[in-house]
């Protein structure tokens, strides 16, 4: 299993982290314990132990306006690289630089998995095949409920992203990214991994898995899927694929729509805040 829910981890590990967290570095600790960031937190949590908040940090972004995207399924029967492709043609043109992806990168054996991918090695290699590259644009992924699958069922798929520097996995359920002196989430559904994850403030969390946009005056915001599985909720729903494109102006948060059909089209700013 590429994640342990915290009742998984030996007693013996948990042992060395209450006995030696804050006496060794982080970075020693988790080779030593063989645990990632995410599992560490979620033993610190679970047995009230204070910790630095910097250990919630994760990537840094200094650029003014990211791209969003999530839930591309690559693999399944609704994959569409074409969409993909075309996100990349407007990210060249418009200088942006960070795509924030929201999980589900690829299927898994799931229902709707094309056949000739159903080996998760297979998968994993059309998947780098597939995925568009471009040397000054970069990728952090939170990786979803299809990807915690596929990696449970092949672990060194892990390693296939490696070569790909372009491709930065933040981690697993929930992270965060300090973006312009402020703090975003990212989450995506995995019930399965009972991680406790911290809750900090944030200006804006973004959600995969919902495969449709969805918009809360409170600054939660679901993004639409880039591939043709798109989920239907209601006469107001936007069922197109589609991404998000943010960007902060004069001390304001601006959330940007962008649907796709033959071509793009941007539906407008469908969130504010000022920050």
């Amino acid at each position: 299993m590429i994640l342990k829910r915290y009742d998984e981890i030996d007693d013996n590990v948990q042992n060395i982290v209450l006995q030696e967290f804050n006496q060794i570095p982080i970075e020693e600790l988790l080779k030593k314990t063989k645990l990632n960031k995410q599992e560490l937190i979620s033993l610190l949590i679970k047995n009230n132990i204070e910790y630095d908040i910097d250990l919630n940090k994760g990537k840094t972004i200094k650029e003014n306006k990211i791209l969003i995207i999530s839930d591309t399924h690559i693999g399944s029967e609704y994959e569409n690289i074409s969409y993909l492709d075309m996100v990349y043609e407007f990210a060249i043109k418009n200088n942006i630089t960070k795509i924030i992806h929201g999980g589900d990168l690829l299927q898994s054996t799931m229902k709707h998995v094309k056949q000739e991918y159903i080996d998760p090695e297979k998968q994993f290699k059309h998947f780098m095949s597939v995925y568009p590259y471009d040397r000054n644009i970069t990728n952090y992924v939170t990786l979803g409920n299809h990807d915690l699958s596929i990696l449970d069922k092949f672990e060194k798929g892990i390693n296939i992203f490696k070569p790909r520097k372009d491709i930065k996995i933040l981690g697993f359920k929930r992270t965060y990214i300090n973006w312009n002196d402020t703090t975003i989430s990212i989450l995506h559904e995995c019930p399965k991994y009972q991680l406790e994850i911290p809750n900090l403030q944030t200006i804006v969390n973004l959600h995969g898995h919902r495969h449709n946009i969805k918009v809360s005056d409170t600054g939660s915001i679901h993004i639409p899927t880039l591939s043709d599985n798109v989920m239907s909720y209601g006469n107001n729903d936007n069922p197109y694929p589609g991404f998000l494109v943010a960007y902060i102006d004069k001390n304001n948060l601006y959330i940007e729509h962008y649907i796709i059909k033959s071509k793009i089209k941007n539906k407008g700013i469908v969130f504010t805040k000022h920050i």
